[in-house]
């Protein structure tokens, strides 16, 4: 009988416990646009001076970087050349 219960109850699959990403310093190596903003799950852009959410990690900094406000304004690679 035990074995009829365990076959009829439908088991859920695990949901998989997502975890929001802070700021990381090193992002600003690579992404010369970038600083931290007030709160750690946020970036703040010094082209069009918006923050902008990393919780996500570095797919928040790349969605910015394409379709940001600034988006045309962000070199491909990331950094800026200065003379």
């Amino acid at each position: 009988m035990e074995e009829e219960e365990a076959s009829t109850s439908s088991a859920t699959p695990p949901t998989k416990i997502r975890r929001m990403c802070h700021y990381n310093k090193d992002w600003e190596n690579k992404y010369s646009w970038i600083t931290k903003a007030n709160v750690d799950t946020r970036a703040y852009c010094k082209i069009c001076r918006n923050e902008f959410a990393v919780a996500e990690g570095l797919k928040g900094v790349n969605q910015h970087a394409k379709g940001g406000k600034c988006a045309s304004q962000v070199p491909k690679n990331g950094l800026f050349l200065y003379a």
